[in-house]
């Protein structure tokens, strides 16, 4: 089971990430490895990896923060379990 949370699109890259932090560390996904706990996946246009290659003069950064871009800023919450299924053994 997922959950999907969009946000306007005027939410900014660093307000999101301050959401998603604020989202994180509350009772209902800080209590991970316990039945029921949650993961949280953010996705946002501008989405970029702290350590990614930064922009420049239009030439677009690090390939890799593409595969957490979306059109809407957006939570994904999934349930510890269905994430753990996912995982091989020992994973």
């Amino acid at each position: 089971t997922t959950t999907l949370v969009v946000l306007p699109e005027a939410v900014g890259f660093d307000e999101f990430l301050d959401l998603a932090r604020r989202a994180a560390a509350s009772r209902a996904l800080g209590r991970q490895g316990r039945p029921g706990s949650l993961h949280l996946a953010t996705f946002h246009p501008h989405y970029r990896f702290a350590d990614a290659l930064p922009e420049w003069e239009g030439v677009p950064g690090d390939p890799a923060d593409y595969s957490n871009r979306s059109p809407w800023p957006t939570l994904h919450l999934l349930r510890d379990r269905d994430v753990a299924a996912l995982l091989p053994p020992g994973g």
